[in-house]
């Protein structure tokens, strides 16, 4: 089975964000969203999903980006919706 790629990538210095697309069972696409800051240890780069003060305004301009590219992609595949999370 191959790994599901994101369908855009976006990149501000250490933080990234990566957009998907993913079927529902009643055959809608979704759209979703992950967020990743990438550091360095002695041992190499690894991945984190928790963020710093000083991450949030990056992590908010991408957090726009990943908005404005799905708005787009919404006018040419009117079939995606964005992915609801259920109430905490």
């Amino acid at each position: 089975m191959e790994k599901k790629q994101p369908i855009h990538k976006l990149r501000d210095g250490r933080l990234s964000a990566a957009v998907w697309e993913n079927q529902t069972k009643d055959g809608k696409t979704v759209a979703s969203v992950t967020f990743t800051r990438t550091y360095r240890t002695e041992s190499g780069l690894r991945n984190s999903g928790s963020f710093g003060r000083s991450d949030l305004l990056a992590l908010a301009k991408l957090a726009t980006e990943a908005h404005s590219f799905l708005l787009e992609r919404a006018k040419t595949v009117p079939a995606v919706e964005p992915q609801e999370e259920a109430a905490a």
